[in-house]
């Protein structure tokens, strides 16, 4: 049976190393970044892999369609070819916490407006927006209403908002370390845990001036990471300081250049942390079975959608497009 999977996942990791061949590389970026107009990167993807895309021809062009339809795909494939291995459920995981944040939001100010549900998840719209509607949370599995439940209690018990989302996380993240791809890979329980770590780090540079920040530690820093939580929730009083610290001691040398940077600090900062996290993956390119190759090439394609999508909204005139040039011109240690 061991020598079946093998086979298959020899066949797939070749398949993998061909559509990894065709993502976009630097030189694009550098060159999207380049030009002025949105049209402008739309005629550069023309040129790519992105060119039998027929959405790339709309009038008007939307990003946010080109963004969906080309992620939903990458989603479908993984899907397909992952066996049961619980890959897909790693990647779709997001847009279920993301769903759910949404509409706890609404539940609590009864409002239907702001940000836009996604249909990337595991749970569709339709039968997770019943569910809040209807408060039949029970329904939902295990980490995620126990993500609800807390958010409720700790948005009750604050009366703050932003509160809701790092609750959550800390959930999204334990069902993360607690799925079948994380307990059979170590290469992917790996590059949760510095998700994990990244997230921690982003928490604590965005504390940075605000009041009475130590109050609220235990609810913004994640468990699970490389790093040990406690150590972000004991620098709350000096982020800066401490993300200096912690860079040092864990050799991330592009976190503590990032930290120096005249402008655009945060963007940085998160510029690295992917850097960081897709770093974690570079294991896999020596890998000839099992899912971690197709995993990698997930997350590569992944991040180059982030990256296709920030260009094209720098683009907009109300875009500060040095945000974009930070966060793709550098992005390594």
């Amino acid at each position: 049976m061991r020598g079946s999977a093998d086979s298959y996942f020899l066949f797939i990791t070749g398949m993998v190393r061909a559509l990894e061949n065709r993502l976009l590389g630097r030189g694009n970026f550098e060159a999207m970044l380049r030009f002025e107009t949105g049209d402008d990167v739309v005629n550069i993807l023309k040129g790519t892999s992105y060119s039998s895309l027929p959405v790339l021809n709309m009038e008007p062009f939307s990003a946010e369609i080109l963004i969906k339809k080309v992620r939903g795909e990458l989603f479908d494939f993984i899907d397909r070819y992952s066996l049961d291995t619980g890959a897909g459920y790693i990647f779709r995981l997001d847009y279920d916490y993301h769903n759910m944040k949404i509409l706890l939001r609404r539940k609590i100010f009864s409002d239907g407006a702001g940000d836009i549900l996604s249909d990337s998840g595991t749970i569709s719209i339709e039968s997770m927006t019943e569910i809040f509607e209807h408060e039949d949370y029970a329904s939902l599995p295990v980490f995620m209403r126990e993500a609800v439940s807390a958010a409720i209690e700790g948005y009750f018990g604050m009366k703050k908002i932003f509160i809701i989302n790092p609750l959550f996380d800390r959930f999204l993240f334990a069902d993360l370390l607690s799925s079948g791809a994380s307990e059979k890979s170590a290469l992917i329980r790996n590059y949760i845990r510095v998700r994990i770590d990244a997230a921690n780090i982003m928490a604590l540079l965005r504390i940075n001036g605000r009041s009475a920040a130590d109050e609220y530690a235990d609810y913004l820093f994640v468990e699970g990471g490389v790093i040990d939580a406690g150590i972000f929730r004991a620098g709350v009083k000096e982020p800066v300081k401490r993300l200096s610290e912690i860079a040092a001691k864990h050799d991330l040398h592009g976190i503590s250049a990032a930290l120096s940077e005249k402008r655009n600090v945060i963007y940085a900062v998160e510029r690295e942390c992917r850097a960081m996290m897709m770093r974690e993956l570079e294991a896999a390119d020596f890998m000839i079975t099992g899912i971690e190759p197709l995993f990698a090439y997930g997350c590569r394609a992944d991040n180059e959608l982030k990256n296709i999508g920030m260009i094209l909204s720098s683009k907009f005139p109300e875009f500060d497009s040095s945000i974009a040039e930070t966060m793709l011109l550098r992005g390594g240690e």
